[in-house]
């Protein structure tokens, strides 16, 4: 096999460990009354947005010709370092996860019961999770080396961060009051700097 079979078959590995942890997480989530809170329009984009993303990525694998107009001059050593980190932030993507525990929730919403994190990743970023997404979009854009694939998570992300992040602080404020607004002080939104 070549390296780029090699390459693609990383991918789809570590792909699946990425979104195993997901549905792992998802599967224990509870149905305990909750606020919702997930903007209508972003809910809707971002429902529509993965099939298409996941299109991108079988046609990527199986058809790549296909959507090769999109591909980007990457070479082979820097595809393999964006696979690395795509493996990287999946350990990432566990433990915060797994630092959420019953307050994870795939839309924005807080339960009743909902506790502010404070500990494991979640001491040097208020929001850790978007920060891992953010690493693991650029792995992506790096292995497929292709716009299409890689820009459609980014584009993604870039809706999460702008629309649904001040609404999520602003619940975290309304539920937790001067405790967050004191988190706010100490930790960074994506890095315990920024």
């Amino acid at each position: 096999m070549s390296a780029a079979h090699w390459l693609r078959l990383g991918f789809v590995l570590a792909t699946c460990a990425f979104f195993g942890v997901r549905f792992f997480y998802l599967r224990r989530v509870g149905q305990e009354p909750a606020t919702m809170s997930e903007h209508p329009v972003l809910a809707v984009f971002m429902t529509a947005m993965k099939p298409v993303f996941f299109a991108s990525v079988v046609l990527w694998l199986v058809r790549p010709s296909w959507i090769a107009f999109a591909d980007l001059p990457v070479p082979m050593w820097l595809q393999w370092v964006g696979l690395g980190l795509i493996g990287l932030t999946t350990g990432l993507y566990a433990w915060v996860h797994h630092a959420l525990g019953d307050n994870f929730h795939p839309l924005l919403r807080l339960r009743d019961a909902h506790q502010l994190v404070t500990t494991g990743p979640y001491r040097f970023a208020r929001h850790p999770m978007y920060t891992v997404l953010f690493f693991t979009g650029i792995g992506i854009l790096l292995c497929t080396a292709n716009v299409l694939v890689g820009g459609l998570n980014a584009l993604g992300m870039m809706a999460a961060s702008v629309v649904r992040l001040p609404r999520e602080e602003r619940m975290l404020i309304e539920r937790f009051g001067d405790g967050y607004r004191a988190y706010q002080q100490r930790v960074g939104r994506y890095t315990p700097w920024w």
